[in-house]
């Protein structure tokens, strides 16, 4: 129940990352949450100024029940070298702009200060936080309620590579008795023990950057399994090799579709 003895809903906080790609499933969500127990149930959206604009349109596009029935809130947006007034928002800014975005959001020191002020001043039941603002967990911990962080870009990426790590165990590369070379861009994974004595000569391991180019335009390669990054797609489109798609994140699962690339998909046989 909520800390005031006045009010009987709970109040839940939401403070959404600086993108219209995030702010967009928090509305959503937040407008579902209000919805499901309009008696009971206050959300709160925590935008800085210039986001307020995104929250409102969003919001109307739920039409009239949606738009009254989240409020919104707002804290300081920090002024930072280089980056032009009310450019707050990385769906909306130039590149030159949106690595300063980036950069203040990942800083606690710069981005805690407004957002705990607000907070402590709406004293919600709950917080949902973006996962980018890992310190209202703790914040959260200090008032004593609970807090969930909220990836709006959906837990697909993380199952992913779970299973990328399970599949690894269970010997699909010793498996399939095929000759393969792995870029592993990560110095935390390690194979499972006897993994490079059974695999043997077969498999190549390369931790940090590979040629890709190079090793694409090679004859003996004979299938390329990727993320769909966008230079992979180019470089894979231009050495006209069979592709096997796994896109995990942002643009990745649109330009698995990109129409050339769609061309060497289909050549692989099922």
């Amino acid at each position: 129940m909520a800390s005031d003895g006045s009010s009987k809903k709970l109040r839940v906080v939401l403070i959404p990352f600086f993108a219209t790609s995030h702010i967009g499933p928090f509305t959503d969500f937040a407008v579902r949450l209000a919805a499901a127990w309009p008696d009971a149930v206050e959300a709160t959206l925590a935008v800085t100024p210039a986001n307020v604009p995104v929250v409102r349109s969003l919001l109307e596009r739920h039409g009239p029940a949606g738009a009254g029935s989240v409020a919104i809130a707002t804290y300081p947006f920090p002024a930072v070298d280089g980056l032009p007034a009310g450019v707050e928002n990385l769906s909306k800014a130039a590149p030159g702009d949106a690595w300063r975005i980036n950069a203040v959001a990942d800083d606690e020191a710069l981005m805690r200060p407004a957002q705990e002020s607000l907070v402590r001043e709406l004293r919600p039941d709950v917080i949902v936080t973006d996962a980018h603002f890992f310190w209202n967990a703790g914040l959260a911990d200090e008032l004593g309620v609970p807090c969930v962080q909220f990836y709006a870009i959906g837990a697909f990426s993380t199952i992913a590579m779970a299973h990328l790590v399970g599949a690894v165990k269970e010997g699909a590369k010793e498996a399939a008795g095929k000759p393969f070379l792995w870029v592993v861009r990560t110095d935390m994974w390690a194979p499972p023990d006897g993994w490079k004595e059974r695999v043997g000569d077969r498999g190549m391991v390369i931790r940090g950057w590979a040629p890709q180019k190079a090793i694409l335009a090679h004859p003996s390669v004979g299938a390329f399994v990727t993320q769909c990054g966008w230079n992979s797609v180019l470089e894979a489109v231009s050495a006209g090799v069979p592709v096997l798609t796994w896109p995990m994140v942002f643009e990745q699962l649109d330009f698995s579709h990109f129409g050339p690339f769609e061309k060497l998909i289909s050549q692989i046989d099922p």
